[in-house]
């Protein structure tokens, strides 16, 4: 289990990862004047974000357990 919440925890650090790369370059579309593409890759990061937190959230959830049964 615990080699489990490791490679959720990594996956969600990815996404997090993502996220911030999408937002600078979204920000560099929108500096260039592509409003269009530059919404869609927000968009795109804040989704990428919303999916950092869920697996976030549940790797804590299942540490929380994990020292509760111990």
């Amino acid at each position: 289990m615990s080699e489990i919440l490791t490679w959720l925890e990594r996956l969600g650090k990815a996404f997090a990862l993502v996220f911030i790369m999408l937002l600078v370059i979204a920000a560099v579309f929108l500096a260039k004047n592509e409003e269009g593409y530059a919404n869609l890759l927000a968009e795109y990061a804040y989704y990428s974000l919303v999916i950092s937190v869920i697996i976030m959230i549940v790797v804590i959830a299942k540490e929380g357990d994990k020292d509760e049964k111990s």
